[in-house]
């Protein structure tokens, strides 16, 4: 198993390495409890995972539609598009949060 290597800032890094979080948390659990005084200051709780794992939800179609739009020269017919679309996503993510809508 590897962790991708960021090597310049990209806002979308932050999704790289939440995706990359997520895929190794049974491992990262294991060294926990492997090394629990070394690692006690780098322990999420189950309430940090839960929100890692909302965050990343929320960041899924930033980092699709930069993919896109990086890709080429975007038409405003396509960013109209990534707009109304990221506009819906994130309207959902507050409703599923609140639980109500």
């Amino acid at each position: 198993m590897t962790v991708k290597i960021i090597q310049f800032t990209q806002w979308n890094s932050t999704y790289n390495i939440i995706s990359d979080a997520i895929r190794c948390k049974a491992e990262l659990i294991r060294l926990r409890r492997a090394y629990p005084d070394a690692l006690a200051s780098y322990t999420l709780t189950t309430d940090d995972w839960l929100f890692v794992e909302q965050l990343h939800d929320v960041l899924k179609p930033f980092n699709k539609f930069t993919k896109l739009v990086s890709s080429g020269r975007p038409t405003i017919t396509t960013t109209t598009r990534i707009y109304f679309g990221l506009s819906t996503h994130l309207k959902a993510c507050w409703c599923l949060r609140r639980q109500v809508c």
